[in-house]
């Protein structure tokens, strides 16, 4: 009734500038939110000013109470509380329910019949979702990769737990992170799930697919010799090693992460053969996790894979992957030679708790052999005994691995 005085005294108690405030409150309509989802201490502060034709409606909130844990799988939901991202948006229908209603009979002028029919719909609650994360693991992860951004200064990092043997994706955490209670807070590109969205060169981990595939087409033994000079030349182009290794087995081409031994490896078959091993282990196409903002990665066509293309790639150069495509591709040797399908929703349960629809494994294929797939960890195993991944060490266990340094692009060109 009085637009100045409570524009003033609403302003004051909200945080909020008068003109704003004001604007609002003189608009030619039956009901304007002034402002929404405020705090406890702000509503008493309104309450306490009891200005005529000012109102406070209870609504319900989405609250994460983990802060940032685990936000960019979960993502957010909206002031109206409908999902914008991550889970939340993917399964929008699912978690939401429906509100109740009252129905009754109205005339044509939609006013109520005395003595008509009515029927009450009383609201549903929407489902919940059980993931396959792992709380503990996404503790660890979360803790480790901000230890990580802390000693590396690195722009953005990425960590992923999968079990090899069903797929299911146990942590994923990321950085730059936010927190889904105040999701504007930071820059959209801390929003970017990093492990399904972004495309990096992988460097030597895509050594693995190379060693996999020669492995499988018997056209490499553990014992071949192979010689580094520190380069190799490729169609008149030389292409560098870290160092000139000189003579080695295969077993150490692969331990010492050679760039001219998998060079060799790698254009002992045809582009088009290796290609086929590139495209079994899931690379050129989205993981299919579920997971909103999934890419495929960057393939160039294979009719236009020449020599230079052909051994880069040989050594995980000239291709762009994702790090849940990597992380696949390794579970594929790790489990015997079956590439998994990820998977994050393990079940949807109603609100009484019955399963409404179980998620199962699924094998996408089978990229090598089971005997490949058991003699190569054997190789990668001495990459962290004795290799490039010796930090990697933990006492009591025996671990495979293999690092990965690739070059970075600068206008156009790889910079050392």
């Amino acid at each position: 009734k009085n637009v100045d005085q409570a524009s003033t005294a609403l302003a004051e108690a909200l945080g909020l500038p008068v003109e704003e405030v004001r604007t609002k409150l003189s608009q030619e309509t039956s009901f304007e939110w002034v402002a929404r989802k405020i705090e406890p201490e702000k509503s008493k502060v309104v309450r306490a000013l009891k200005l005529d034709g000012v109102y406070l409606v209870e609504e319900s909130d989405r609250f994460y109470p983990n802060d940032t844990l685990l936000a960019h799988v979960i993502g957010f939901a909206g002031i109206d509380n409908q999902g914008l991202e991550g889970l939340e948006l993917l399964y929008d229908k699912e978690l939401r329910g429906t509100m109740g209603r009252f129905l009754g009979e109205t005339d044509a002028y939609n006013r109520e019949i005395p003595g008509g029919e009515k029927q009450y719909l009383p609201s549903k609650d929407g489902c919940n979702l059980i993931l396959t994360i792992d709380e503990v693991l996404q503790h660890i992860a979360e803790r480790e990769i901000d230890r990580l951004m802390e000693e590396t200064k690195a722009k953005g990092a990425t960590v992923l737990i999968v079990d090899p043997n069903t797929g299911e994706i146990l942590a994923l955490a990321n950085r730059p992170t936010f927190d889904p209670n105040n999701p504007t807070a930071v820059p959209d590109i801390n929003r970017r799930d990093l492990a399904v969205w972004y495309n990096y060169e992988p460097g030597s981990t895509f050594k693995i697919v190379t060693a996999a595939a020669a492995m499988e087409e018997k056209v490499v033994h553990e014992n071949d010799g192979f010689y580094c000079r520190g380069s190799l030349q490729v169609a008149g182009q030389p292409i560098g090693c870290v160092s000139a290794h000189g003579s080695q087995t295969f077993a150490e081409v692969v331990k010492n992460s050679c760039n001219v031994g998998f060079m060799t490896i790698g254009m002992r078959m045809t582009r088009e053969k290796l290609y086929e091993y590139i495209h079994d282990f899931g690379f050129g196409q989205a993981p299919g996790s579920g997971l909103p903002g999934e890419e495929a990665g960057i393939l160039l066509p294979v009719k236009r894979v020449g020599p230079v293309e052909h051994a880069n790639i040989s050594f995980g150069q000239g291709i762009a992957v994702t790090p849940l495509q990597m992380v696949s591709m390794a579970g594929a040797i790790a489990n015997g030679g079956l590439l998994m399908k990820p998977q994050i929703v393990r079940e949807i349960k109603d609100a009484d708790g019955t399963v409404v629809q179980p998620f199962t494994p699924q094998i996408v294929r089978q990229v090598v052999s089971s005997q490949t797939a058991h003699e190569l960890p054997g190789l990668l195993e001495q990459v962290v005994a004795d290799g490039t991944g010796r930090g990697a060490q933990v006492p009591g266990y025996r671990l495979a691995g293999k690092t990965g340094t690739a070059q970075k692009i600068v206008d156009g060109h790889y910079v050392s």
